[in-house]
């Protein structure tokens, strides 16, 4: 087993247990507003990330991914999770540079809908888009 392939079971072990953490305080929702059932991290900084994570600041509910290779991505999926515009923390560590950003997520207006979150980690902000899905 190489170096490399082991820092991707690693990385998958804690993606696993960070989505099985977050699975046990989300809520699924039947309601008729808009839902996010999964998120997308995207490298574009040209550097490895590590402890990739999004936070609802309200309840602190997170998704996160352990290590992303420079241009490269992690992404989990989950049951549905209701969303109102709350305000989310993204942060990770660049080498050895702590960055954090606090956002909001607009929503397209086409009524009630499923959306998985794209967010591409950039060297300044990031740049965040909803899928329908």
């Amino acid at each position: 087993m190489t170096i490399r392939s082991l820092k991707k079971e690693q990385s998958m072990t804690m993606l696993l247990l960070s989505l099985l953490l977050l699975l046990g305080g989300c809520k699924s929702t039947t309601s008729s507003g808009d839902a996010f059932v999964g998120v997308d991290f995207i490298n574009r900084t040209g550097m490895v990330l590590r402890d990739v994570k999004l936070a609802v600041i309200e309840d602190m509910a997170h998704v996160s991914c352990t290590h992303i290779d420079s241009s490269g991505q992690c992404g989990t999926g989950f049951p549905a999770h209701s969303y109102n515009a709350e305000q989310l923390r993204l942060s990770y560590y660049q080498g050895k540079d702590f960055k954090s950003h606090v956002f909001n997520i607009k929503v397209p207006e086409e009524g009630a809908q499923l959306y998985r979150v794209q967010i591409r980690v950039t060297a300044t902000t990031p740049d965040v888009s909803v899928i329908k899905q």
